[in-house]
């Protein structure tokens, strides 16, 4: 009976036996569901553990202890298998994902301190160059995701063009279609992955950019842009947040007590400045009695005169500021002005006020023949987009014709730090358009090109970001601007002026492509007989 049960043990043994060579390891997915578990005996019993518990090494390099190594006929591998490698991968339900390394992860937890998180592994840098990418296609589909911290990336002439762009590019393309999606977070990115980085942010810069294009026919091309950049705060809901934005910590930090705005000649040196008349101050919608202290300017008949030496100053006392919710102005100008504003809530890194623009004359007018009421509403800097629509005709009896037309949208918010929802804060903005068309011929030995192009003065492709105490210096262009096409003649690695994130400017010119040596590349951009820096 002994000798019975002795075999009966004996054969289940080597069922397990047998069974564990196609068990999954520790951790590994397992049939159709993933799960976590160890095969064998529980509890095991040490000196046997290595006989019940799935040997990875024998299974996947067929090693044994009891084989004698020889690498003669056949190399050495390395431990590079993705079954020994890196740790156990969950979702935030404690799903098993994968095994594997965390290389990069954006993460936005809201409403949550600290929750805008941007994680990059040392290995981001050293194994991968800060560069990654994954591909795939079937039929005439293909898609790729690219991430990175030097991505050239061009969507349109008039909406983004960046040589350097740190961030998560989404392609896709087919036969008829195209897209793509363009993601940062681009105050702080993390861009020198030594070591593990993670950095976490209650005041965030999104950066969002989506294009699609279709093909129309043989011979066009339609796509249509949208690209926004915007301030937003980890603390609030996501519901709070939208494309025009929110206030920062530091915008929102008080209440707006006194505005001054400025009246200049926007073309000093020609002995004819911008004429004044009177102006008017709106308080939540209603008209006010408030008068402005007026400084500079030069007394005419009637009106003042803003010259170059001499611009006119209104300072307003802002009436209950702990309350007010939307400020506004108008006034009456003429001849050729210039409208910037400020407030003691619109300061640099130091507290001195710093006027951003809010109008100015078409043209350089001096007869008083375009006088006219200029209504505007105060606010700070939230959000820029520009939405564009764009053609393209290739190849029609030797033509060519592109073209693209662009609407820039600023936004702004009034700030009160009175109002604990962000998304309440009194939002306001201002348009300004952008287009062109350009033709081109070739016919045999010859070639003919021709452009028209129109540029509202407003119109900006620059958003400004928060730096890393969560300030934002609207005159530092080094840290807080976020510029959307590059200024970079020279077409190379790096762009031509300092901004974050893409070094300190590019200073190098190639030999004999400046004959003036002012250091900065004689790029010819009309192709005449004229180089650009005598034009």
């Amino acid at each position: 009976m002994r000798k019975v049960m002795f075999w009966g043990v004996a054969l289940l043994v080597l069922a397990v036996a047998a069974s564990s060579v196609q068990a999954a390891t520790p951790g590994r997915e397992r049939g159709a569901t993933s799960q976590v578990r160890i095969e064998g005996f529980d509890p095991l019993i040490p000196t046997m553990r290595k006989w019940y518990v799935p040997q990875d090494l024998y299974y996947i390099y067929n090693w044994g202890g009891y084989k004698y190594t020889n690498y003669a006929k056949e190399p050495y591998q390395r431990y590079v298998s993705t079954q020994l490698e890196g740790t156990g991968q969950y979702d935030i339900f404690g799903n098993w994902i994968t095994r594997g390394w965390r290389i990069y992860e954006w993460r936005q937890q809201q409403p949550l301190a600290f929750g805008s998180s941007v994680f990059k592994d040392g290995r981001f840098g050293s194994w991968f160059q800060n560069l990654l990418v994954a591909a795939d296609s079937k039929g005439q589909y293909y898609s790729a995701l690219t991430v990175g911290d030097y991505i050239r990336t061009t969507l349109t002439p008039l909406t983004f063009s960046r040589s350097r762009f740190n961030g998560v590019q989404w392609d896709f393309a087919s036969d008829k279609y195209e897209a793509t999606v363009l993601l940062s977070r681009v105050n702080e990115p993390v861009r020198i992955a030594q070591g593990s980085n993670r950095v976490q942010d209650t005041d965030f810069t999104n950066f969002i950019g989506l294009r699609g294009t279709a093909q129309v026919g043989d011979f066009m091309g339609l796509g249509v842009t949208y690209v926004n950049t915007n301030f937003g705060s980890a603390s609030s809901n996501f519901s709070e947040n939208s494309r025009a934005g929110l206030l920062t910590s530091s915008q929102n930090s008080g209440n707006v007590t006194e505005i001054v705005i400025r009246i200049s000649d926007d073309s000093p040196g020609d002995a004819s400045g911008a004429l004044f008349f009177s102006s008017q101050m709106i308080v939540d919608g209603q008209e006010t009695s408030v008068n402005p202290t007026i400084e500079g300017g030069r007394q005419r008949e009637g009106f003042l005169e803003a010259l170059e030496e001499a611009p006119i100053l209104l300072r307003y006392r802002v009436p209950d500021p702990l309350v007010v919710q939307k400020v506004s102005f108008a006034m009456v100008l003429s001849n050729d002005y210039r409208v910037e504003i400020t407030s003691n809530l619109q300061t640099n890194i130091n507290g001195q006020p710093i006027f951003l623009p809010v109008t100015r004359s078409e043209g350089n007018v001096r007869d008083n023949t375009n006088q006219r009421v200029v209504r505007f509403d105060y606010g700070l800097p939230s959000a820029n987009q520009i939405a564009s629509v764009d053609l393209t005709i290739e190849d029609i009896w030797g033509l060519e014709v592109r073209g693209e037309f662009a609407r820039n949208t600023q936004f702004q918010r009034y700030p009160n730090i009175n109002i604990q929802k962000l998304s309440n804060l009194k939002k306001s903005d201002r348009t300004a358009d952008a287009w062109f068309v350009n033709a081109t011929r070739r016919t045999g030995r010859y070639f003919g090109y021709g452009e028209v192009f129109s540029m509202d003065h407003g119109y900006t492709t620059r958003g400004y970001i928060t730096d890393q105490n969560d300030v934002v210096d609207y005159e530092n262009q080094r840290q807080n601007w976020f510029e959307y096409i590059d200024d970079n003649d020279d077409q190379d690695q790096l762009v031509d002026w300092p901004r974050y994130g893409g070094a300190g400017g590019d200073n190098a010119v190639f030999p004999g492509l400046d004959e003036n040596n002012d250091l900065l590349s004689d790029f010819n951009e009309n192709s005449n007989l004229t180089p650009d820096y005598e034009e």
